[in-house]
């Protein structure tokens, strides 16, 4: 969902597109996913190609907020579809994944 910011908050396999020139936020709120006193202790951002041909997204560092884990991404090859992941680990231990499938389209000029 994009938000009024102009990121993207993600919810598991959602698709959002971006331009090649572009360079986006992508946001993964685990807010319902918290137990009551839990944390989230670290993140960590990746992708893959979900379909076409293989070459590789620019993904900032995840960082973290309170219940959110947010990432940069830029690059990437007009017409292939990325996979992203921004993955939490939980002061309890526990890892939690949101993912979405990001498409790379062509700037429009």
């Amino acid at each position: 969902m994009k938000t009024g910011d102009g990121n993207f908050t993600m919810t598991n396999f959602e698709s959002v597109s971006k331009a090649v020139s572009e360079t986006r936020k992508l946001v993964a709120d685990f807010v319902g996913l918290l137990a009551s006193g839990v944390t989230i202790s670290s993140a960590v951002a990746s992708q893959s190609v979900y379909s076409g041909a293989t070459s590789t997204l620019t993904l900032g560092s995840a960082s973290v907020s309170g219940t959110q884990v947010t990432a940069s991404v830029s690059g990437g090859t007009a017409g292939v579809l990325y996979q992203v992941n921004l993955q939490a680990t939980l002061s309890d231990g526990q890892i939690l994944r949101m993912s979405t499938i990001l498409a790379v389209v062509p700037d429009a000029f």
